[in-house]
């Protein structure tokens, strides 16, 4: 079980652990495998690792272009690659795949007007995700559910059930 994979905060080395492993069936990614912020005065992470670890694009991701690139340079890390070569994953989003605390129409990272329209920029989001993600989408048919259909169920024999949801999309906002 993995989440929080934020570049700039530092090195994949927990990926590479994984990678290593002979001993796993699958990776759980519960989500905020990338973040969206930019390189900017809302970096986050620690200043040492400025000029070693900063993302692409250089600001913040708001945009299909800028949330590819975003995968691309994760998908670049070695260790990540490592995890990903060896092991199936089960991944779904959180947040910070859009922005910090989205909730419907909106988001605690998202500026109206300065960063465009919140839904559009989610839509993006969503659409590179599944680009670069291993996820395939459940079918939208026959389900009550508003906007995209992104949770689903794995069942392992009599052994277990795993239910992965998505909480973000539509939630109102917190108080």
């Amino acid at each position: 079980l993995v989440s929080c994979s934020n570049y700039t905060g530092g090195y994949f080395t927990a990926y590479r652990a994984l990678g290593e492993r002979d001993d796993l069936d699958f990776v759980l990614h519960v989500g905020d495998y990338v973040y969206e912020y930019g390189n900017g005065p809302d970096r986050y992470g620690p200043v040492d690792l400025v000029g070693k670890r900063d993302g692409i694009p250089a600001t913040e991701t708001v945009d299909l272009e800028g949330y590819r690139l975003r995968h691309v340079l994760h998908k670049a890390d070695p260790d990540l690659q490592l995890a990903h070569r060896r092991h199936p994953w089960i991944t779904i989003f959180d947040d910070h795949e859009v922005a910090n605390n989205a909730w419907r129409s909106g988001a605690e990272n998202h500026t109206p007007g300065a960063e465009g329209d919140f839904l559009a920029r989610r839509q993006q989001a969503y659409e590179a995700y599944l680009e670069w993600m291993p996820f395939r989408l459940p079918d939208q048919h026959g389900v009550d559910h508003q906007g995209t259909r992104f949770f689903k169920r794995f069942s392992f024999g009599t052994l277990a059930d795993l239910s992965v949801l998505e909480t973000r999309q539509n939630r109102s906002a917190q108080v």
